[in-house]
């Protein structure tokens, strides 16, 4: 017996050594063609057999699968001789990679759509898509979308990371995206002047190109064909915009706009009079003037980043009216001034929701916006899938029904949480969160004893739980028998021999109910228990 032992756990330990040290690869799956380092252990002779007709009798030989499919690739000890163990390689296809645009070609700014056409074995996973445009910019979205605003001929690749790391791939695709297009620029010798008549000179600095179209407007009527104008005299005060136009030989058409005003400065400005509370709003001023000076009501609740900037930034944590003056000051030394009101918008994002509090299990949810003239509504995670749902309706619906609950769950109040994010009329946004309150009674006793001989009587304490009152306490006895109660607590009830199944059922003053889970009681015969041990 004792050589019989030692035999069997000598077997065991080679068994265990043999595995410890067998034949293994570096890589076990991959796309063609697939590189592979073998390994044997340490032994006299070698025979490997890849089972894509070709061997080798090297103790790590590096192999090349060039065709798809499963390789149970065996070490031998010799040729011919033992199966030493295997190792199995998986050998994938290669991945084709293919790409589809909505343009290949055009004037910036040009925006493309890209869409990968990618083929590969179902076993294997894109976890990744890395993009890039050949201008410097990228993408991680599978079908992206990408604008080009420089001229130029861009390649573009994509690389793909996948569940099997020797399937990753990258794929270039040169000359891909042609990009034409010419950019307009000028410059004046000045932007302003206090009286009319007044000579003004542009000069084009945009690069000069055998075969454009050049067309300026200077905003008075009149109107040139050709790269530079002579100078131009205005003969009445205003505002003029001065436009060039350049279009290339392949059709591409730039535009440079820029604005000049004669006479005292004529205010250009680009903002609402009712801006959002708490919220940075820029004063956007595209007057032309060299110098600006603001004025704001002397409040705490009103900050600003500057008073002599042309655009400065602004936020109101108090709500109500502030008075603000501009005053713009030309280089010649006219100036303008102008007076205005702005309000703060403070967003109502009030909602009341309903039930307020309920322990059915099934209800409808009704939500309703208290502002009823915002742009949008938006409720957070309220579809089934988990995502945002957006309307400009105010009153919003959705079905709850209960997750299904083991024996064991305990109903302790839980809450449906419900956020609300609304656009006002001017823009601004804020959001509210509130709770709809799911508050079910849970029915629980503890019985003193469950196992008895021959009569048993068991003292019940009913510890059921409720945030209302609790108006019926209804038991099943499980011996046909029952009581209903009120508030009393303390229980005791006498079984005879049998399996009894107690059961009790609560009834709070909202009219939400639950039952406990079922007890059992036993009561054995003591003639029975006696046979039982005696046999």
């Amino acid at each position: 017996m004792i050589k019989y032992i030692y035999t069997t756990l000598t077997l065991v330990c080679v068994a265990l050594f043999g595995q410890l040290h067998a034949q293994t690869a570096n890589i076990n799956s991959g796309c063609i063609p697939l590189e592979v380092q073998f390994t044997a252990p340490g032994a006299n002779q070698y025979f490997w057999d890849f089972k894509d007709g070709t061997t080798s009798n090297l103790q790590q030989p590096l192999h090349n699968f060039i065709t798809a499919g499963d390789y149970t690739v065996e070490l031998y000890d010799t040729q011919g001789g033992t199966l030493v163990g295997t190792v199995l390689i998986k050998v994938y296809p290669d991945i084709i990679v293919d790409i589809t645009t909505d343009s290949i070609a055009g004037c910036l700014p040009l925006d493309i759509n890209f869409i990968p056409i990618i083929t590969k074995h179902e076993d294997i996973v894109i976890q990744d898509v890395i993009w890039t445009f050949g201008d410097g910019g990228s993408s991680d979205q599978l079908e992206p979308s990408y604008t080009y605003d420089t001229p130029g001929t861009y390649d573009v690749s994509i690389k793909l990371i996948t569940s099997v790391t020797e399937c990753d791939k990258t794929v270039q695709f040169n000359d891909y995206i042609t990009v034409s297009g010419v950019e307009a620029k000028f410059v004046s010798n000045k932007f302003s002047s206090c009286n009319a008549p007044d000579v003004f000179t542009f000069t084009n600095t945009t690069t000069a190109t055998a075969g454009n179209i050049y067309e300026w407007d200077f905003g008075n009527g009149e109107s040139y064909t050709g790269y530079q104008p002579d100078p131009v005299t205005y003969t009445e005060d205003g505002l003029y915009e001065i436009t060039l136009s350049v279009t290339n030989q392949t059709g591409c058409v730039s535009t440079a706009k820029r604005n000049i005003n004669i006479g005292p400065p004529i205010f250009n400005l680009d903002f609402d009079d009712v801006i959002c509370f708490n919220e940075f709003t820029v004063l956007q001023n595209n007057t032309v003037a060299d110098e600006f000076i603001w004025e704001f009501e002397d409040d705490p609740a009103l900050t600003y980043s500057s008073t002599d900037e042309q655009s400065p930034i602004i936020v109101a944590t108090r709500t109500g009216e502030y008075d603000v003056k501009l005053t713009a000051v030309s280089f010649l030394g006219c100036t303008s001034d102008t007076s205005f009101t702005l309000t703060i918008d403070v967003v109502n994002t009030e909602f009341t929701l309903g039930p307020e509090v309920t322990c059915a299990d099934s209800f409808t949810v009704i939500l309703q916006a208290d502002d009823l003239n915002h742009n949008s509504y938006t409720w957070r995670e309220f579809n089934d899938d988990g995502s945002d749902f957006t309307t400009n309706l105010p009153t919003a619906t959705q079905t709850y029904v209960a997750p299904d609950r083991d024996s064991f769950y305990v109903n302790y109040p839980d809450t449906l949480k419900y956020t609300l994010v609304v656009e006002s009329q001017y823009g601004c946004i804020d959001s509210l969160e509130k709770g709809l309150v799911l508050r079910k009674p849970e029915a629980f006793f503890v019985p003193d004893e469950v196992v008895g001989i021959d009569e048993l009587t068991v003292n019940f304490s009913d510890l059921s739980y409720s945030e209302q009152p609790i108006v019926q306490r209804i038991w099943d006895w499980g011996d046909g028998t029952g009581d209903t109660f009120t508030t009393e607590l303390e229980h005791t009830h006498t079984y005879g021999v049998g399996e009894y199944w107690v059961r009790l059922t609560i009834i709070n003053d909202e009219g939400c109910m639950d039952e406990s889970e079922l007890i059992k009681i036993t009561v054995i015969s003591l003639d029975d228990l006696t046979s039982q041990i005696g046999s």
